[in-house]
């Protein structure tokens, strides 16, 4: 888990004190069924995208950290509808299994629907 934290802490740090993250040249999955739109750009100020468009159209702002997309995809946050976050070894004690949640992450997945459990606080966000 440590190696995980300094991983995580080396990638994300030059994104602490830039303005925007810059992705240019990536091809862009929207999930409308449209087809993938290869050579794109794509420009996320603090927690939002702001630009998506062709790499040399869409300049990147000043300050901004800039990721090369090349053979890479952009597709939106993933939802698993299915989780089982107590298992049978845990005894099934809330919070037993939270360390599960950062592999969700790393995985694409942003957010979970807890199966077997009341329906008021069973979808739980990252963000």
């Amino acid at each position: 888990m440590r190696v995980l934290r300094v991983f995580l802490f080396t990638l994300l740090c030059p994104m602490a004190w830039a303005d925007s993250l810059v992705i240019q040249r990536v091809t862009v999955i929207d999930a409308t069924g449209k087809a993938a739109q290869p050579s794109m750009t794509v420009v996320i100020e603090q927690d939002r995208i702001a630009v998506i468009g062709p790499w040399t159209s869409v300049k990147a702002p000043a300050g901004s950290h800039i990721v090369d997309g090349r053979g890479k995809f952009l597709i939106p946050g993933l939802w698993d509808m299915h989780v089982h976050a107590f298992a049978t070894e845990s005894g099934g004690k809330p919070g037993s299994n939270t360390w599960m949640y950062p592999l969700y992450l790393v995985n694409g997945i942003v957010g979970v629907r807890v199966m077997w459990r009341m329906v008021r606080g069973s979808a739980r966000r990252w963000s």
